[in-house]
């Protein structure tokens, strides 16, 4: 009769261990089932028994998003939701098998997991109130105009994911008179006719438009922004007497 003794580590096998995930992948979700190690002593004895475990200094924190179910027929689950942009893009998950044999020995396997950019957030504008001033139109000649209206720092918006998401631009409050277009590629803000701040009843000579920002591929998510236009007057007016006889 020959003793086994345990001179074998358990050996992983179908490496390498690799998933792509969304961000949006719900909790409780088997990610990954492949996991699987072998061990060459004696079967069915503890030197060949393996059991499986995520490394003990990655759950440690509390906060680690997978877990192992089964010891012996591991399944990886997810635990806690996932947020590209939070910064996690990559994670690498550190399986060690064990054996049961006296000493016990043991292998490392890595999950490396990809995870995926979804359209979850709305796109937001550099600035909550963008100002500026601009002269009053003179002399006033009733033609139409194609002014551009200088910002600093300029009117612009971002899609929050990493997606690029095209955005169209546009006015969607203030312009009644159609004084202003705004370029719905750029968010580019023009003058198309002229003002005459005498014609006008502003408060505090100042003009106000609500803009937006949306999603081409989702107008559902968008974004809001205000402009701030005050009109400097200019002495474009001769003194006028009151009455033409006295």
């Amino acid at each position: 009769y020959i003793e086994d003794i345990n001179d074998n580590d358990p050996e992983f096998i179908n490496l390498p261990y690799a998933i792509t995930l969304d961000e949006s992948t719900p909790i409780e979700t088997v990610v990954f089932n492949r996991i699987k190690a072998i061990d060459r002593d004696k079967p069915n004895t503890p030197n060949s028994d393996v059991e499986y475990a995520i490394a003990p200094k990655q759950i440690k924190s509390g906060d680690f998003p997978f877990r192992l179910e089964s010891s012996q027929r591991p399944k990886l689950i997810l635990q806690r939701p996932l947020d590209y942009d939070a910064g996690q893009h990559t994670m690498n998950v550190l399986v060690i098998a064990t054996d049961r044999g006296n000493p016990p020995r043991t292998a490392n396997a890595t999950v490396r997991v990809t995870i995926r950019d979804v359209d979850d957030l709305p796109p937001i504008f550099t600035r909550a109130v963008y100002r500026t001033k601009m002269k009053e139109s003179y002399p006033v000649t009733g033609k139409p105009i194609h002014e551009p209206v200088y910002f600093d720092p300029p009117i612009d918006a971002f899609d929050q994911d990493s997606l690029n998401t095209t955005l169209i631009f546009g006015i969607i409050a203030g312009n009644d008179r159609q004084l202003f277009w705004m370029s719905p590629e750029t968010g580019k803000l023009f003058l198309q006719k002229e003002i005459d701040l005498e014609e006008e009843s502003l408060p505090d000579n100042t003009i106000i438009l609500q803009i937006e920002a949306r999603q081409a591929n989702n107008p559902t998510k968008s974004a809001l922004a205000r402009i701030e236009l005050e009109i400097i007057d200019l002495n474009d007016n001769l003194p006028e007497f009151e009455v033409d006889l006295y």
